[in-house]
């Protein structure tokens, strides 16, 4: 939708009803904007296809407000109010190619024009930003995530020529943001900054925490690639010098209940590793609800890594039964003693009964680090009113982890785990397994805070934990068929092999055979030729004298006379 500039100059933005209804994931859509709120009063332009929730986010900031969706021409009058402090626009390059492949990021001659055409509307000082997806980053990821990583010097960058054709328009000075999983639902927004390897930032592990492939998204990192390969851009550009930013990086929790919706900006320092600041989506509302508290830690950067990528590695491996969760459940029940019970790995085991600090309840798996022999627990943003037990806060992290964790890799044969007797397998260390009563109570417990918290049911309860596989069975029999059908190739193959083999030899045979028989004519030609050869050897015969001969005829027939 359209709106005049002349009427919105005239009417505060927030005045403007939005023109769509906003449904769950407006919240989602708008943090994108995140990273450059601060540039948003004054007149604003949005250009391009925008979302509710980002129209109704910078209706919140702006003094006045346009909206556009079709892209400016160069050849085109600049519109008759000149001047916006700042232009937004979203996927306004959309159906450039980048070697030969569609999509969003430009490298071709067309860019500069409808640069150029934009850089009219604004203001000698004003902001250009441009929110747009990388479409050949799909096919980038795929290949990262076998293994197949691509060289720098392939193909030079898009965003590096993005950044180049910026420069020709007047637009200089540019702040770079890199959103995952893309622009239109962010959830780990990476600056340019936090990309160096001296930031102190995993900002692999940020990256693929946000798209689900952790490691692949690594790989890329550690190649130098990951500002290339990122599947989105947002950009900041303006003729005029821009404040100094020195977030690394934003991580955007998943909605939850208004009060309880955060931000994390993880800031450089100029000494020390860099700190995380967490804060809330609604600064006005009230951090508690119900008995439970958002304390919105803020903490340094801690290295180490996240305790369930351990686990992942003993679940990737084929043959794993339930019993090889329990060393892992035990470095956790190790760090939570030592943290929260001062309690050393010599001291006696708590009962499940045991009360823990109300801060303890978010010390889950996923919240630990671990960096050689330290341990370290992180975000621990919730607070209990009521008390919290020890069991409580097994159930609570183990099946959040089991929940979360890929397996790879195939169980034991003999074994066919569901969620509960992992519970029991992780928790064996403890001696006093946990009763089916007091794991059924303690998930009671669990999707109370689940449904205050996310305003949503779970329905995680005692029978699903039993009946639920993490590996299902319909997953294994598919499993189990495949393998016979490989096992019967395979000996379909070795079949056919052993045919070819006895083929092989019945021809050798022959050609043994055949061989044979020519070295027996070799041998014969070779005795005749030694016979010819010998003859030629001798002295030639003499040849007859036929004078002499007749001599001797003729005496007989005529008489000798002497005269």
């Amino acid at each position: 939708m359209a709106i005049s500039t002349k009427e919105r100059v005239a009417e505060p933005a927030h005045t403007e009803p939005a023109s769509e209804p906003e449904g769950p994931g407006a919240l989602t859509a708008a943090n994108i904007l995140l990273p450059i709120e601060d540039f948003l009063s004054g007149d604003v332009l949005l250009l391009g296809s925008v979302a509710p929730g980002i129209r109704s986010r910078t209706s919140e900031l702006a003094a006045t407000l346009t909206v556009r969706s079709r892209m400016p021409s160069e050849v085109e009058p600049p519109d008759a109010y000149r001047g916006y402090d700042t232009i937004v626009a979203f996927d306004i390059l959309a159906g450039t190619t980048v070697d030969g492949r569609h999509g969003s990021v430009p490298t071709d001659g067309s860019v500069l024009t409808r640069l150029r055409a934009i850089r009219q509307n604004l203001r000698p000082d004003g902001r250009l930003i441009l929110a747009l997806d990388h479409g050949a980053a799909e096919q980038d990821r795929a290949a990262a995530a076998q293994g197949s990583l691509w060289h720098p010097g392939h193909r030079a960058s898009a965003w590096t020529h993005l950044r180049q054709t910026l420069t020709a328009v007047g637009l200089a000075h540019q702040h770079w943001w890199f959103p995952f999983p893309s622009h239109r639902e962010a959830r780990t927004i990476l600056s340019e900054h936090g990309l160096s390897p001296h930031s102190g930032l995993d900002a692999g592990a940020l990256a693929g925490e946000a798209v689900a492939a952790r490691k692949a998204w690594r790989r890329i990192a550690e190649a130098g690639d990951l500002a290339d390969r990122a599947p989105a851009a947002l950009v900041l550009a303006s003729a005029a010098p821009l404040p100094a930013d020195h977030r690394l990086a934003l991580h955007i929790g998943h909605e939850r209940r208004p009060e309880f919706n955060k931000v994390a900006t993880i800031l450089a320092r100029s000494e020390g590793p860099p700190m995380v600041l967490r804060s809330p989506r609604h600064p006005g509302l009230a951090r508690h609800a119900a008995g439970i508290t958002n304390r919105f830690p803020a903490e340094p950067l801690a290295p180490g890594r996240p305790w369930p990528e351990a686990l992942e590695e003993i679940l990737a491996h084929d043959g794993w039964t339930e019993a090889d969760l329990a060393p892992w459940t035990d470095r956790w029940i190790t760090a939570l003693r030592a943290e929260f019970l001062g309690a050393g790995p010599s001291d006696p085991l708590p009962d499940i009964d045991t009360h823990l600090p109300g801060h303890a309840f978010d010390a889950v798996p996923r919240n630990l680090l671990v960096h050689g022999d330290r341990a370290t627990f992180i975000d621990l943003e919730w607070e209990l009113d009521a008390p919290l037990d020890f069991g409580h806060l097994l159930v609570r992290g183990l099946v959040d982890t089991v929940l979360t964790t890929p397996i790879a890799g195939w169980p034991a044969p003999e074994s066919d785990p569901t969620y509960l007797t992992l519970l029991r397998a992780a928790t064996a260390c403890l001696g006093a397994p946990l009763s089916d009563a007091a794991i059924a109570e303690r998930l009671d417990r669990e999707a109370r805070f689940q449904q205050i918290v996310s305003g949503r049911e779970t329905n995680r309860n005692f029978a699903w934990l039993a009946s639920t596989h993490p590996v299902p069975r319909a997953q294994l029999l598919m499993r189990a068929r495949g393998l016979a059908s490989e096992v019967k190739a395979l000996r379909t193959e070795r079949s056919d092999l052993v045919a070819a083999i006895d083929d092989a030899r019945a021809q050798t045979d022959r050609v043994i055979a055949y061989a044979a028989e020519r070295d027996r004519a070799v041998e014969r030609l070779e005795a005749g030729l030694a016979e010819i050869e010998a003859r030629l050897a001798l002295p030639p015969p003499e040849p007859p004298r036929p004078a002499i001969r007749l001599g001797r005829a003729f005496r007989h027939l005529v008489s000798s006379k002497r005269t």
